[in-house]
């Protein structure tokens, strides 16, 4: 079996799932930013505003539940694919009563809650965001009429600006990056998909008793230092074989990053060149 060419095959059908969730993103966004936008070109009808806002909080929850069909369409299809990476690897028969056992069942549920987790996020962060706008510009409209000048116009003008450079959200991540949907739909998404695939992968592997794997050794212009140092090197998934590092040595140390294309699979007997991780 020709691991790196079955792998590619699985980071095309990556992409692909992730494709259909970022589109559903970037429209949601666009169509978000035109409302706000919109409303904003006359700021002194606040009524009017508080409409378009309204709208853009609908577009939110019909986000929602894409994002929620979405995840559990992507973690069926990857999941079952990383299982049957799994068996065909392993020299199993794979069968329908693998892919329909309760261990494997539990594992996409949670698999599926934490990923729509990460979504919620986003469009929870959003929300706020639009409810925000709404209350500064409302603020500013009282404050105008009692202060007596203009203000209402330039709070308008810096919200339309500070969207336009950053987008809706301004989400920032813990390593300080900030997001805006697209862009972080888009990371969620084809990290996520490839997640699930590995973990299958090794879900499979220790339901069959197989702690043992190896990092595949693909290398392409992009490839990381990370991913370089690990390449083709043995880690054990539990850490219960011992003179191997345990797979979490290797993720610390920055393997599987997030849009990672990297897996694993089970030692085979004619791979060439295998190498303790580390060494």
């Amino acid at each position: 079996m020709q691991i790196n060419s079955y792998l590619a095959y699985v980071n095309r059908l990556s992409e692909a799932e992730a494709e259909r969730v970022i589109k559903l993103y970037a429209d949601a966004e666009k169509q978000i930013l035109s409302l706000i936008n919109s409303g904003l070109l006359n700021p002194y009808q606040v009524n009017a505003l508080k409409d378009k806002l309204n709208e853009a909080q609908k577009i939110l929850g019909y986000l929602n539940q894409g994002s929620k069909q979405w995840t559990e369409e992507m973690t069926s299809n990857m999941y079952g694919i990383g299982v049957k990476f799994a068996t065909i690897t392993a020299g199993i028969e794979l069968s329908e009563k693998i892919l329909a056992s309760k261990f494997h069942l539990e594992a996409m549920n949670v698999l599926a809650n934490n990923i729509y987790e990460r979504f919620d996020e986003i469009t929870g962060i959003v929300g706020r965001r639009i409810n925000d706008i709404y209350r500064s510009i409302s603020l500013e409209s009282i404050k105008s009429n009692v202060a007596g000048f203009d203000t209402l116009r330039n709070a308008a003008k810096n919200i339309r600006e500070n969207l336009a450079s950053q987008g809706i959200t301004g989400f920032v991540d813990k390593a300080g990056k900030q997001w805006d949907m697209t862009n972080y739909s888009d990371m969620v998404a084809r990290t996520t998909s490839m997640d699930v695939f590995r973990q299958a992968t090794a879900n499979e592997y220790l339901r069959d008793g197989i702690d043992l794997v190896q990092f595949n050794t693909a290398v392409s212009s992009t490839t990381c230092e990370a991913c370089k140092r690990w390449i083709g090197k043995i880690v054990s998934l539990t850490g219960k074989t011992l003179g191997y590092p345990i797979l979490q040595e290797a993720i610390d140390d920055g393997m599987l990053h997030p849009r990672c294309i990297h897996s694993y699979h089970v030692v085979l007997p004619d791979e060439a060149n295998l190498s303790v991780g580390g060494a």
